[in-house]
């Protein structure tokens, strides 16, 4: 993951980047409900503005107690809670098939300067 981010040459850095997309996979694996190959998904991107999406797709098409649990993040600094700890944005959607929710997408947006939340 890190090469992936030293390569794209984001300006952020990659060590953390790295150690929050696997935050949130394991999250999605032991969380979530793995695809019938057994794999969760991740997506990296950098957008316009220099941040970092972190994106993990997986199998179980809801997100019980988001709100809960992204309230209860701000003392913890491991899982979601490094997330918040580092300024990233955390949301999630269903991804449908059809108009049927199939699966999910949570996703992180990390801005390209280490300032941790306050």
């Amino acid at each position: 993951m890190r090469i992936r981010l030293e390569s794209s040459a984001w300006p952020g850095d990659t060590h953390t980047a790295a150690r929050v997309a696997a935050e949130l996979a394991d999250n999605a694996a032991r969380h979530g409900a793995p695809f019938l190959d057994g794999s969760v998904v991740l997506r990296l991107t950098v957008l316009d503005d220099d941040a970092l999406l972190v994106r993990v797709d997986d199998a179980l098409p809801r997100f019980p107690g988001f709100e809960a649990v992204t309230a209860s993040l701000r003392r913890r600094l491991s899982g979601l809670g490094l997330v918040r700890y580092y300024g990233g944005q955390i949301t999630w959607h269903p991804l449908l098939d059809g108009e049927r929710p199939a699966s999910k997408a949570v996703q992180v947006v990390l801005p390209s300067g280490w300032e941790t939340a306050a």
